[in-house]
């Protein structure tokens, strides 16, 4: 017996084909204008810069938004118009008398579905291949970006049809199943991110972004399709082939178990009841949960949250399940009660850390690297930024425990960016492989001990500034430009570029906790235009500029670039400012006051003396939204009566002349 008679129904084949053939050829034009129509249209306009870019990006998802838009939505309309039937009573019966076994009937729309999503975009890519031959346009676009294209298309528009096809087999109205489909395609991300903000407010040390960057991407195709200008990996290829086998053979399953009559039901399969009621009274307390603790409410709240808005989605899966208003019974109550039960003693669990969670510091001989930063960047975790000297890992172990033991201190802050007040995220690599991340918000200022001879390491140095590891031959250009006007110089002399970078590499090595901290702000930034081939041959370069903040501790450079007559040109400087407003603040709500000069009643003062404008701007800092008060806020005034920029100065460096008017 062949294949064909064994797993497949010709007739419905062929009556699928006469019903819906037009899926495929809308698809198809859709597809067809999207990519050979729009790179014909860009042939006549190749010496335009954005013409060449829209060009190398059609087959590589770079804002490809509409293709995009296609693959989350066709697969959707086609599994709910192929499966239609399922979802009434007549269509149902008649489809399902006929002498015809379910297998075959399912394998057979599956088939159809398929083909559908798979033909036009073969047909597409060949008339792509046959363009960039014609037109020799292997300089934007190669064959393999073409076959990885086609590939990444059609496996995601696999993935979602298989997914809205076996949603359908589970329930009775098509709109819920449309609805139900993209729940489930964004269930396993949305799930996670509620589950990470939600260890965040129970665990102290979970490291909400390490987590998020890198799962969040991977777990949902559809967030997935969104990110496809980074093309798919071979192990996401695998996962995504093996879960269409599972979903393919789970939603036949089902199929073959469906009962006929339950068609306008949400739910078709009662056994499926308590997963959806539970799931949704999950996900609602999570919601909840993560809700309360965003604004910033005690842990009694949070805990209040996940009990009052479980309780809520359980009573609207409730209602959905049974189409009713009329939901409340003793059955429901107790199997309620049961959910809370179970939560409680997990959440019991985690409050009390039973797994030693929280107080884990791996032992030294586990350790073989450590990630440290503020922040960790997606996929940011690699050896150019890893510490591997013992004496640093030791030193940050050090700072682990000093922040365990002052647990209390750590809750109790509140995030002030621009402030002392900062986090810290530790990832230590393990010798086994494996990898401990934690994340804690610290005041810089209480763990100064530990932090200082962190960061006047030459190995932190080297980590955080690049410059160190750059050559003056490599370096075809220096530019500085002023942080708060448009005032820039360019270097490009060798002799001068190479006498610039052993300043500032003495100027960074020989840094200071306390300088490379400065809440002062630097005169400007220093950007190096590197040379091509010494950026291919460095793995640690991702660009061919790198950037170091011109501190306002580097008085060797300072001295150096007033030789060389740079330094006017450079930086703002007295003469740039006509005067300077700055006025006492005494709490955040009169910080605004600062933006309208015409304000009356201040307590301000207008600044004209270029020698104090001159210390002010040795002084000053951007960062002006701060949590203690009284502050000094500042506007600084051009020629023409507007203000340039603005800034506050901290306590220990305003004028004592300020202090005294200002009282």
């Amino acid at each position: 017996m062949s294949l064909k008679t064994s797993y497949f129904n010709t007739g419905i084949i062929k009556n699928s084909l006469k019903r819906f053939y037009w899926m495929g050829i809308l698809y198809f034009v859709a597809l067809f204008f999207m990519v050979p129509i729009r790179i014909l249209m860009t042939l006549s306009s190749l010496d335009n810069y954005s013409s060449r870019y829209v060009l190398e990006g059609i087959f590589t998802f770079r804002h490809e938004s509409l293709q995009q838009l296609l693959i989350i939505t066709i697969p959707v309309l086609f599994a709910a118009l192929l499966f239609n039937y399922m979802q009434s009573k007549n269509p149902s019966d008649m489809i399902h008398s006929l002498p015809i076994k379910r297998n075959k009937l399912f394998n057979s729309k599956v088939a159809i579905g398929m083909l559908f999503l798979t033909l036009p975009v073969i047909f597409v890519a060949i008339t792509g291949f046959i363009i960039k031959i014609i037109f020799n346009l292997e300089v934007f676009y190669t064959t393999m970006d073409i076959l990885i294209w086609t590939g990444s298309t059609i496996l995601l528009n696999v993935v979602i049809f298989l997914t809205t096809v076996f949603v359908g087999v589970v329930t009775g109205i098509s709109v819920v199943q449309g609805i139900l489909s993209y729940i489930i395609l964004l269930l396993p991300a949305g799930l996670w991110v509620l589950v990470y903000y939600s260890l965040d407010s129970l665990l102290y040390g979970f490291a909400t972004n390490y987590y998020k960057d890198n799962l969040f991407f991977d777990l949902s195709p559809i967030i997935r399709v969104l990110e496809l200008h980074s093309s798919l990996q071979w192990k996401e290829v695998l996962a995504y082939i093996l879960y269409c086998i599972f979903i393919y053979f789970v939603g036949i399953f089902l199929y073959n178990k469906r009962k006929l009559e339950l068609n306008l039901q949400s739910i078709v399969f009662t056994k499926l009841h308590y997963l959806f009621k539970y799931g949704v009274a999950f996900c609602s307390m999570l919601l909840g949960g993560v809700y309360i603790y965003s604004i910033r409410a005690g842990f009694a709240w949070v805990l209040f949250g996940y009990a009052a808005f479980s309780f809520i989605g359980y009573c609207i899966a409730e209602g959905v399940l049974l189409k009713s208003v009329r939901i409340f019974t003793k059955k429901m109550l107790r199997d309620y009660l049961l959910y809370l039960i179970v939560i409680t003693i997990l959440l019991t669990g985690i409050t009390f850390d039973i797994t030693g969670y929280q107080r884990r510091v791996p032992e030294l001989a586990e350790i073989e690297g450590v990630y440290f930063n503020s922040i960790y960047y997606y996929r940011e975790l690699n050896d150019d930024n890893i510490y591997s000297s013992q004496e640093n890992i030791i030193k940050f172990q050090q700072l682990h425990r000093g922040i365990l033991e002052n647990k209390s201190l750590g809750k109790k802050l509140p995030v002030i960016y621009g402030d002392s007040v900062k986090d810290v995220t530790l990832i230590y690599q393990l010798v086994d492989g494996g990898k401990v991340a934690r994340k804690y918000t610290i005041d810089y200022k209480d763990y100064k001990e530990l932090l200082k001879p962190i960061y006047e390491s030459l190995e932190y140095k080297n980590i955080n500034y690049p410059i160190i590891q750059l050559s003056p031959a490599a370096t075809k250009k220096i530019v500085i430009r002023s942080n708060e006007i448009s005032k820039s110089v360019s270097i490009v002399d060798s002799d001068e570029i190479q006498q610039v970078m052993e300043i500032i590499k003495k100027e960074v090595t020989s840094a200071s906790y306390e300088n490379l901290n400065d809440s002062r702000t630097p005169w400007g930034q220093i950007y190096f235009e590197i040379d091509e081939d010494f950026v291919e041959e460095n793995d640690w370069l991702m660009t061919g500029n790198i950037d170091i903040s011109w501190l306002k501790s580097f008085n060797i450079l300072e001295e150096w670039m007033q030789q060389h007559n740079y330094l006017e040109k450079a930086i703002v400087t007295p003469e740039d400012i006509q005067y300077v407003v700055i006025e006492k603040v005494t709490s955040p709500d009169d910080s605004h006051y600062i933006y309208n000069k015409e304000a009356q009643g201040r307590s301000r003062l207008e600044i004209l003396d270029k020698t104090q404008i001159e210390g002010i701007l040795e002084n000053y800092s951007e960062q002006w939204i701060r949590d203690n008060y009284p502050r000094y806020m500042l506007a600084f005034y051009g020629y023409e009566d507007y203000a340039l920029f603005y800034g506050s100065i901290e306590e220990k460096y305003v004028p004592q002349f300020v202090k005294d008017i200002l009282q």
